[in-house]
């Protein structure tokens, strides 16, 4: 899975440019700056612009195929999305709180 080789990529809380990226994931322009794209509008990484373009996961952010995982959790076991967010359901399996 690209999108899976690109987040391993990214350190937890280090910047990394986007060359840096290209080069340790052997993907061209045209594959990775969606993926990119895909990673920020979700905010599973940061980005900044300026001096340089720079990428990192948001810290104690979780991998898209643990999110995927999680989210398919609900499609199998619906009964437990009742009552509370989704967003807090997922949390709280990703952390093991207890709490689905």
């Amino acid at each position: 899975m690209t999108l899976e080789e690109v987040w391993q990529v990214l350190e937890q809380g280090k910047w990394v440019s986007k060359q840096e990226l290209r080069e340790a994931s052997g993907l061209d322009e045209s594959i990775l700056t969606p993926i990119i794209e895909f990673l920020h509008r979700w905010k599973f990484v940061d980005i900044q612009g300026c001096p340089k373009f720079l990428v990192r996961r948001r810290p104690g952010t979780i991998s898209p195929a643990k999110t995927f995982e999680l989210l398919m959790g609900l499609v199998d076991n619906p009964s437990w999305i009742g009552g509370r967010k989704v967003a807090e359901r997922v949390a709280c399996r990703a952390c093991g709180g207890g709490h689905y």
